[in-house]
């Protein structure tokens, strides 16, 4: 098992140096587990790459580092954008993973990204400030998030472009903006979470995230959640360019939601259908 803490550095400035080295290890043994022992860190943008398996201990409390432009800048996006940036781009992240396979992130850990803003709208287009997404994972398949604590997001916490085969369990999440968020995912499962936020708790959609490419967003299940949201508690949409189907959440409880506890929307042209929901308090 590889330690993280084997690889911090005294001239280290964070402790991200040695996050990546320890999981660029893991990656190139062909998975062996990354261990993350009690303690406190702090971090900015992390890759997490080809078999990461990353390990709380119990009590590891990650921070966000103080200064936002020590993130990953948003890469430049080349295709005409029918949402918004935050959907668009995906590497201003803590945890940032592209086209990989079988990422795993777990144990009793609490990140708390402080809720650090943008000092200047360095997305003015859009209109709004923002800060770093926590988990920004783009065509991964095969991905595990289980039992970890996220809290002070300005960003999206779990934003999941083009991902397939992920199980979500046990997160508890308290965040300013959208909570977990699958764009264009296939089989992907959602279990025993508490998510509060001041966007969208549960939000499917299906943007043209990738070179206008148009996928559909299906096969996901959604159970024993406890969600609470300023906006929407469970939304489909607003970006909705492709198809949503087979979608089933049972057993969930919304309560102190300021819009819609369930909100489906065709804007963009999308077909809906074979959607289940049922056993909502």
């Amino acid at each position: 098992m590889i330690n993280v803490k084997d690889y911090r550095r005294p001239t280290d400035k964070s402790d991200t140096p040695a996050f990546q080295k320890a999981i660029d290890a893991g990656s190139e043994k062909g998975g062996e587990p990354v261990f993350v022992p009690y303690g406190e860190y702090t971090l900015s943008t992390v890759v997490l790459k080809e078999n990461t398996n990353l390990i709380f201990e119990d009590g590891v409390k990650i921070y966000s580092v103080d200064d936002l432009s020590d993130f990953a800048k948003d890469e430049p996006i080349t295709f005409k954008r029918y949402q918004d940036l935050s959907h668009s781009s995906y590497t201003c992240a803590m945890f940032y993973a592209d086209n990989v396979n079988n990422v795993s992130v777990r144990g009793l850990a609490t990140i708390d990204m402080r809720s650090i803003w943008e000092t200047e709208n360095k997305r003015a287009a859009d209109g709004y400030y923002r800060g770093a997404k926590v988990f920004s994972l783009r065509n991964v398949n095969g991905l595990r998030l289980k039992d970890f604590k996220i809290i002070n997001a300005t960003d999206i916490s779990v934003l999941m472009g083009g991902c397939k085969d992920v199980i979500i369990s046990g997160l508890y999440i308290n965040s300013h903006i959208d909570g977990i968020s699958p764009d264009c995912c296939e089989d992907v499962v959602i279990s025993d979470c508490i998510i509060k936020t001041g966007d969208d708790a549960l939000v499917f959609k299906t943007s043209c995230f990738d070179n206008n490419k148009i996928r559909d967003c299906q096969r996901i299940t959604v159970t024993n959640c406890i969600l609470s949201s300023r906006a929407n508690a469970i939304k489909f949409g607003t970006e909705s360019a492709g198809d949503f189907k087979y979608i089933n959440v049972s057993n969930c409880v919304i309560l102190n939601t300021q819009h819609s506890g369930i909100a489906i929307e065709s804007v963009d042209g999308a077909n809906i259908y074979g959607i289940n929901i049922s056993d909502i308090s």
